[in-house]
Formats: C-alpha cells, sequence, structure tokens
C-alpha cells in the first residue's frame, strides 16, 4: 500500500509537496479504512484541480520514480526528468522523491532518491518502526562519480554464497542501488574498469560479511517472493519484495497510454471470466444488452513477449493441479484476455459488445470501436476494475483523468463500486479529475478529497480539505466550484476581457 509520497523539483513542482494517504482521526467511512499495525491508512486518494494546475504532473512524477527503480532509464513514455525550469536556481538541482510503503507482512518502508542527468545523488532505504526508523542503506555519490554505500544493522538473505557484492563492480552513478540489487545485468547501464575498482572498494571499510549476519533489533522478516520478468532469483530478499511493490503492485494508467502486456487478474474457475466479467458490465449503464468473449488465434510462443511469458510460467506454477482453476490476464484497450490452466494451454479472447434488435432472437455482436468514446474509456479500465472489484487484491492503482470521456454518474459509480466491494482487500485506487460530482460527502471522507494548484510563481501545490474546518451540512461540491478551497480555472480576467469588447 501506498501511504506517503513526496515529490520536489519536478516538472511544475518546485517546493516539496505530500500526498499521503494516512487517514484522519474521522470516523466518518470507516470501512473505507485499511489498519495496519498502528496506522489507518486509506482506500482512495481523489485529487481536483483546473487544468494545467499539476494533476497530471503529479502522475508523471509517480510514473518517472517508478520507470527509474525498475529499469534505470530517465526516459519512457515520453516523460524524461526535468526539474522545475522556471527558476534558475531549481533548474539546477536535482529532483528528490520519496515513497512510504506497506509491503510485505505489514511492514513499512521509507525509500528516497534525488537524481539529476549526471548522478544519482543520493539514496536512501529505512524501516518505518513504531518509535523509530532503522536505517537500511545509505548511498551518496560524489560530483567525481564516487559512490559510497552504508548498509544498517538488518537480516539478509543473499543467494550468491561466492561474492556476496559482486553487483557492486556494474553499480554506476547514475544508477539507484536498489536497482542494481534487483536487475543485475538488466539495466544496460555500462562503466568502466577504473570505476568498478571504485566501487567494489567503496563500503565505507565495512567487511561485506557484516551485510549476511543475523543481526538483532530489527523486525524484517525474510519473505520470498517469486521473481519478476525483469530480474533473475532476487539477491536480498527483503530487498525484494520493495522491488517488487514499485515492478508489480504499482499500476499506473494514463489515458492515452496503453501499456502493451498484460495485467494478472487472479484466479478463476471454469466458464467464471465470463460471469465476473459481465458482474462488472451489469453495475454500468453501458446501452448495451450484453457482451460475448469471441476466442481468437493465439500461440505462445508466436505472441508473447519473452519476459511476460516467463512472468505467466512463474504463475502457472501457483495454480494447484488436478482443479479448473486458471490464471486470468488482461490488456488495457484492446479488451483481449488470455487464460492458462496448471498444463499450459491457453485460451485467448476477445471482448464484443451485444445489441438487439427487434424482431430478432440473435443480437448482433459488435467491435469496440463501435460504441461510443464513454464506453470504451470503461471497458478499457475494466483489468483495473476487475482486480480492484476481485476482494483480493493488494495492488496501488493510479489513474490519471478517471472521468475521461465518463458521464458523471459513471465516474462516481466507479469510485462508489469500489469503496463498497473492495472487502479486506488492500487494494487502493488514487485518480485525478475534474468531476466535481465526486464531491461528496455521501461518498468520500474529507481526507480523500485533495486539491491541487499553482502559486504566483507558476509552481504546483497540493492540499488536502482535511486542512479546512467546515460544517458538517456543507455542501463541498459548491464550496469549491464557488472558489472556497482554491483549485479551480481564474476566470475572471477572460470576463473582463470578453465584457470590454
Amino acid at each position: 500500500m501506498l501511504i506517503r509520497f513526496f515529490v520536489e523539483n519536478f516538472l511544475s513542482f518546485k517546493d516539496e509537496v505530500e500526498f499521503s494517504m494516512v487517514a484522519g482521526e474521522s470516523d466518518e467511512h470507516s470501512d473505507h479504512i485499511h489498519k495496519v499495525r498502528d496506522m489507518r491508512i486509506l482506500k482512495t486518494g481523489v485529487i481536483f484541480g483546473a487544468n494545467a494546475s499539476g494533476k497530471t504532473n503529479l502522475i508523471k512524477a509517480i510514473s518517472f520514480a517508478q520507470n527509474f527503480i525498475t529499469s534505470g532509464s530517465f526516459e519512457t513514455d515520453n516523460l524524461t526528468l526535468t526539474p522545475f525550469l522556471l527558476d534558475s536556481k531549481s533548474a539546477s538541482k536535482p529532483s528528490e522523491f520519496m515513497f512510504e510503503i506497506q509491503c510485505g507482512i505489514a511492514q513499512c518502508f521509507q525509500y528516497y532518491f534525488s537524481v539529476d542527468r549526471q548522478r544519482v545523488h543520493r539514496e536512501t532505504l529505512y524501516e518505518i518502526l513504531a518509535e523509530r526508523t532503522a536505517m537500511i542503506f545509505e548511498r551518496e555519490t560524489d560530483s567525481q562519480g564516487h559512490t559510497n554505500v552504508k548498509i544498517g544493522e538488518v537480516n539478509v538473505l543473499v543467494t550468491n554464497e561466492e561474492d556476496h557484492f559482486d553487483f557492486i563492480r556494474k553499480f554506476g552513478p547514475n544508477e539507484l542501488f536498489l536497482t542494481a540489487v534487483n536487475t543485475e545485468g538488466n539495466t544496460g547501464i555500462n562503466v568502466d574498469d577504473d570505476q568498478h575498482d571504485r566501487m567494489g572498494e567503496n563500503l565505507n571499510g565495512r567487511d561485506a560479511r557484516l551485510f549476511i549476519e543475523r543481526t538483532p533489533g530489527t523486525t524484517l522478516d525474510l519473505v520470498a517472493t517469486s521473481a519478476s520478468p525483469k530480474r533473475p532469483e532476487p539477491r536480498i530478499a527483503f530487498l525484494d519484495i520493495i522491488y517488487d511493490w514499485f515492478d508489480r503492485t504499482l499500476v499506473l494508467v494514463f489515458p492515452d497510454s496503453i501499456p502493451t502486456q498484460g495485467i494478472g487478474l487472479g484466479m478463476i474457475k471454469g466458464e467464471d471470466l465470463e460471469r465476473r466479467l459481465k458482474e462488472l458490465i451489469d453495475v454500468f449503464d453501458l446501452g448495451i444488452d450484453g457482451f460475448d468473449l469471441q476466442p481468437i488465434d493465439f500461440n505462445a510462443e508466436r505472441d508473447l513477449p519473452e519476459d511476460f511469458a516467463q512472468h505467466i510460467q512463474d504463475v502457472i506454477k501457483q495454480i494447484p493441479n488436478d482443479t479448473d482453476q486458471r490464471a486470468v490476464f488482461g490488456r488495457y484497450g484492446n479488451e483481449q484476455y488470455l487464460t492458462v490452466d496448471a498444463a499450459s494451454n491457453f485460451s485467448a479472447y476477445k471482448l464484443v459488445t451485444l445489441h438487439n434488435r427487434p424482431n430478432d432472437e440473435h443480437p448482433v455482436p459488435l467491435d469496440l470501436m463501435a460504441e461510443s468514446d464513454g464506453t470504451r474509456r470503461l471497458l478499457m479500465l475494466l483489468p483495473a476494475l476487475f482486480r480492484l472489484h476481485s476482494g483480493q487484491s493488494d495492488h496501488v492503482f493510479v489513474i490519471d483523468e478517471l472521468d475521461r470521456s465518463l458521464h458523471t454518474h459513471l465516474t462516481y459509480n466507479v469510485l462508489d463500486q469500489f469503496l463498497t466491494s473492495s472487502g479486506q482487500s488492500r487494494s487502493q485506487l488514487v485518480v485525478t479529475t475534474h468531476d466535481t460530482g465526486l464531491l461528496d460527502f455521501d461518498l468520500l471522507r474529507r481526507d480523500e478529497i485533495w486539491f491541487i494548484e499553482k502559486d504566483r510563481n507558476s509552481s504546483s501545490t497540493l492540499f488536502s480539505l482535511e486542512e479546512f474546518k467546515l460544517p458538517d451540512n456543507m455542501n463541498i461540491q459548491k464550496g469549491y466550484l464557488g472558489g472556497r478551497f482554491g483549485a479551480i480555472p481564474i476566470l475572471s480576467i477572460l470576463h473582463e476581457h470578453m465584457t470590454a469588447e
């Protein structure tokens, strides 16, 4: 789960902003809260703001950090590392990112890094304990590219017994330590022999054997996780679960960027895929009479990317033998679904809509391109909704512009269905929106509502409705549109210009 996210000096964020999923003291909508140790974590965060206020930039900040952690690349999907450029001092400073997350067995971590195009300046990982934080590692790289790594007192499982730190020789100044540990040989970062030597020596004189000692005073549990398709078997188990959170648990959905690979939708029995999809679609009034899953030609060796094929093989190992359970995968954008059983038998389907005709008992199947933008947008979100409604997901879905092409009632229903049906799962849903119909205390808690706007220096600021003292019976939508909380378009200058003419 996401606890907090901080970003500074990235795109439109000059100063540090904090987005928090920590619940306030209110007992309203108590079913909207996950309880983790002594913390109360929200299931949902909804961010409102005018056009160009920075809503999408906040999601891009999360996206950049995720991509840099999992792939070591500064660029992805037309997004690159860009500091706040409207201030000369900020333009030459590194960008900073920090996540507080829950993963493993109720373990909480704080992960931070600052980076520019030349190097990672600083990187730290701490475990958040009840009354303190425990350092796991700290890393600094100076202007000459010399990197120091300090290792804290932790329990560690290392799978390579011959040379526990041979990956250090491939660890560059412009690469994260967390990435190097988990993607050895896959990041594409090349360093020369001199740099290899410097980094091999740069462990602050600490004997590498201490890194695998079992030391007291830690609550870190060594949780075995399946290897990601992007990396080999984990060298250091507890670092793997943190990397895995960024690689698998965190899922970002932009309106115009469609992931090319699938997302696991869980396990089903027999023909339950069709039933489960129908249950979801029936919740929303889409103006269609039904749908059908039409089998399509599929060859695993030909049609599956290599890394995703390996991931599916890992999933197949978890399917019980001698059952009719199948693992299900969906793809955004083209509404294709893939199922596989314990014997590696694959079936692939395309989702089509059905429309009845007068005096004809056979409905007409239509390709999704024949449907409205709103219907296609909602169906594009079905893989995410499938996971969120399953009651078994632990994903953090971050959706930019949830209301794109959707009627306000549909947008409201998406959130309402998630909040009422997510059960005991540890799913979270974070969205940006312009839809003021969601500003409803019957739907959301105050601490689930966030606003974003730009100050006079064109720097985006972020704040929660929880910061305002409001009467219990206040019409929050009317208050927002009246400008009480800011984060709305400034139309007065335009109005004055038009009336003057």
